[in-house]
């Protein structure tokens, strides 16, 4: 019976490190140019190309306390390319093979297997920047994401929208540390 109040106790620690880690953190997004790019009304969305769709302008999450410093494509193995010359194809050719391809601020590229469940879908005049490749077609906006969801056919098993709220990392956290302690 003692052995279960120390597990308890343990497991009751471990929700409060990472609660109190999540609420603390924050993150940044790295712009890289000493220019900001443009806002821009002349500059179309994109609609994909091959198996990668449009899926509408998403917010970034970084400025909320409770997305604990998670972009809102920062899934489990995301990547990030920022070039003075993006445009949505570089975008999707870079993050080939990812369930999510996203453009943010003009030049940046992210890539990750879901959209974190603090990202809601917005107007898609929200994501209102050129991109710096191709001044013709969108690229995000200041904090939000012209995102584009890998699709496959029915016979490929159809991939959807799929969205994460990390509660799988602190899962495998507390098995971890279960391990550990037993």
């Amino acid at each position: 019976m003692q052995s279960l109040s120390l597990l308890s106790l343990i497991v009751a620690a471990i929700f409060f490190v990472v609660a109190s880690a999540a609420a603390q953190s924050t993150a940044t997004s790295a712009v890289g140019t000493a220019t900001s790019p443009s806002l821009t009304t002349t500059a179309t969305i994109y609609p994909g190309v091959g198996k990668y769709k449009y899926a509408g302008c998403w917010n970034e999450t970084t400025g909320y306390a409770d997305a604990g410093g998670v972009r809102a494509l920062g899934g489990q193995g995301w990547n990030m390319e920022a070039q003075n010359d993006m445009t949505p194809d570089m975008c999707l050719s870079f993050c080939s093979g990812s369930q999510y391809a996203g453009l943010e601020y003009s030049r940046e590229c992210w890539c990750s297997p879901y959209i974190s469940a603090l990202s809601d879908k917005l107007s898609d005049q929200e994501c209102n920047m050129a991109c710096e490749g191709d001044a013709s077609k969108v690229c995000g906006g200041r904090l939000t994401l012209t995102v584009y969801n890998l699709t496959l056919t029915t016979q490929n098993k159809a991939i959807g929208l799929t969205r994460s709220t990390g509660l799988a990392m602190v899962a495998l956290g507390l098995a971890m540390a279960m391990v550990v302690f037993l």
